[in-house]
């Protein structure tokens, strides 16, 4: 709670005519067991940047257990959302929660698509900047300085959104309307893309858009479709699962 009054005060200060996007990969078990005024403070500097216009705060949905279900119906799955700062966001307009997503794209943790802003990235097996561990197995790093992590959660997730969304504010960054729109193309490009999947950010380039070489290094063979959507055969999957963009 701290932390937060320093960013916000920090913004006030020095940057309140840019936008900034507050990666929040963590989650306060303990506060209602706090004082009372404690809930009450809470929200209320969660309320006070909120109220900041070129402000977009990034949370994780958590780690606790969820129920896999087919993404049409999956809305809240397993243990309640009940951590701070993430249960005052359900309905702020500058608020996105992160659910993480498993290497084959399926919901992993907690989720509540009630939310206002709800997305998915991937939470499992992502490469990450980390120096070399000598109490780490050799197969855990791709040369010196990345790991990859054989498993993942939410923090890992949201801040692929945290940056994603840097991304999108990057084309319009004179706009009136930059976090806003930010956002929104934030969940027009999440897509299914697998069969039993839920939707996944992306930055809205399809693999049609891609070097050949580097639809090849992730495994994609464009497969024709007969519907509106580009489909891509992965060769490494037997049983040719596909991905599919809009």
């Amino acid at each position: 709670m701290s932390a937060l009054l320093k960013v916000y005060d920090h913004i006030k200060a020095v940057n309140s005519k840019s936008p900034c996007i507050i990666n929040m990969s963590y989650g306060e078990t303990g506060y209602t067991t706090q004082h009372p005024l404690y809930e009450e403070t809470y929200r209320d500097i969660v309320l006070a940047l909120s109220a900041l216009p070129n402000v977009v705060m990034v949370a994780s949905a958590g780690n606790e257990p969820s129920v896999r279900q087919a993404p049409q119906t999956l809305k809240r799955g397993g243990t309640p959302i009940i951590d701070a700062p993430q249960i005052f966001g359900k309905d702020l307009d500058n608020f996105v929660l992160v659910g993480a997503a498993t290497d084959t794209l399926e919901n992993q943790f907690q989720v509540d698509t009630t939310y206002k802003n709800f997305v998915w990235a991937r939470g499992k097996k992502i490469t990450t900047v980390k120096p070399y561990d000598p109490r780490n197995a050799p197969d855990e790093f791709l040369g010196d300085w990345y790991q990859f992590g054989r498993e993942g959660a939410t923090s890992v997730a949201t801040a692929t959104v945290s940056g994603m969304l840097a991304n999108y504010l990057s084309r319009s960054l004179g706009s009136k309307t930059a976090i806003k729109d930010a956002i929104s193309l934030l969940k027009k490009n999440s897509v299914i893309r697998s069969r039993g999947g839920v939707p996944i950010i992306s930055s809205g380039v399809t693999p049609s858009q891609w070097p050949s070489e580097d639809r090849k290094a992730v495994g994609y063979s464009y497969l024709a479709s007969k519907t509106s959507r580009q489909c891509y055969l992965r060769w490494s999957v037997a049983d040719e699962a596909y991905d599919c963009f809009p």
